[in-house]
């Protein structure tokens, strides 16, 4: 014969609920701290390697060159001390200070604080090729960081 105490069931089911109700209250957390590193790992790309979306060294079109930069824009960094080996997409360093994860009306974005830095990115973009957005590899292992991240809450909620 098979006996159950209502009561617990219930208990149980409702620890069960609360559980549930608090992983998806900070799954919005989680989102975010995931957007901050793919603000990380982005910026780290191109800051670091040089590289666009794609993968491609980002370099100048122009035929007279110091580095990977135009001659005359390759001579300001050496004026101001910078790299001109890669292109890192940072002069004055505005933009990519600009480059942020935010909340937004459908969760959570990244993008740029400022139109101005916006404007720029796509100017920059237009030349070099898509750069401020998550290649494939850093899509997954961001995927990766929040799906591990949920499984954590729910671990520690059930």
């Amino acid at each position: 014969m098979f006996t159950t105490n209502a009561d617990e069931a219930i208990t149980t089911l409702g620890q069960i609920r609360g559980g549930l109700l608090t992983v998806e209250q900070k799954a919005d957390e989680e989102l975010l701290d995931v957007a901050r590193m793919a603000v990380q790992e982005v910026a780290g790309r191109i800051q670091m390697r040089g590289e666009n979306t794609a993968g491609q060294l980002m370099q100048t079109k122009s035929q007279q060159t110091i580095g990977r930069y135009s001659r005359t824009h390759g001579q300001r960094r050496q004026q101001a001390g910078l790299t001109t080996s890669i292109v890192n997409l940072t002069f004055t360093g505005d933009m990519m200070e600009s480059f942020t994860a935010m909340p937004d009306a459908t969760g959570v974005g990244v993008g740029f604080a400022s139109d101005a830095m916006s404007e720029r990115a796509d100017y920059i973009e237009a030349y070099f090729g898509t750069a401020f957005q998550p290649t494939q590899a850093e899509e997954q292992f961001l995927s990766e960081q929040y799906q591990q991240r949920i499984y954590n809450q729910l671990d520690q909620q059930l």
